[in-house]
């Protein structure tokens, strides 16, 4: 049996990437794709502490939450390993690039610290393709103050801010060092089903080119 292929889609708070990933899923299972969704942080017991954390419903620090994603992805490759050896295309909401944008600010020390923790970890796999949908994070606040009764620990204008700044350094850093990642940025301010056939087109192209 043909392995699957493992996509991530990323963005900001209030970027669209839930109703993006929604619709990739459903073109995809048109296209006679065989898919399995998944999330981070995931429903795990450790998942469903990070939850609580950036709830707000208890304090930690920022390098606890990074640890905790870090152990909650490790627990969860041995599902996702398991789906892509049944021949599953695997799209996961999140992985290691939301940790080190969000968890690895403010400080060098602190990028670098959270980059290894995550790239560094042999049972965390890298993906087939990551697709960051590059959203202003205004229009993610707009839609957030909109749509949402309450808010994460993060959902604030000044760190979406940071944290978009944080994904393009971690972009330039892969290529810095050398690591072979394969990240296509979409701009996704605009139209949602032209969004959405950008979304599809990359990722077709990557299961195909890769099967």
């Amino acid at each position: 049996m043909q392995k699957g292929k493992f996509i991530v889609i990323e963005g900001l708070d209030g970027s669209g990437k839930g109703t993006q990933i929604k619709l990739l899923c459903q073109r995809l299972k048109d296209a006679g794709i065989k898919i399995y969704p998944t999330f981070e942080p995931t429903s795990g017991k450790i998942g469903v502490l990070i939850r609580e954390a950036l709830s707000g419903k208890f304090k930690v620090t920022q390098n606890t939450i990074g640890l905790m994603f870090s152990a909650d992805r490790t627990e969860h490759n041995t599902e996702i390993q398991k789906a892509l050896d049944d021949g599953c295309c695997v799209i996961c909401d999140r992985y290691y690039y939301s940790t080190i944008a969000y968890q690895g600010r403010g400080s060098e020390e602190q990028f670098l610290w959270t980059c290894a923790l995550n790239l560094n970890n042999s049972g965390i796999r890298k993906p087939d393709l990551c697709v960051f949908l590059d959203v202003n994070p205004d229009i993610c606040m707009d839609r957030i103050d909109t749509n949402r009764d309450k808010k994460e620990i993060y959902e604030k204008a000044d760190i979406l801010r940071e944290v978009r700044s944080e994904y393009q350094k971690l972009f330039d850093y892969m290529k810095n060092i050398g690591r072979n990642e394969n990240i296509t940025v979409i701009p996704s301010d605009g139209e949602k089903n032209e969004i959405s056939d950008k979304l599809f087109d990359a990722v077709y192209k990557t299961i195909v080119d890769k099967a």
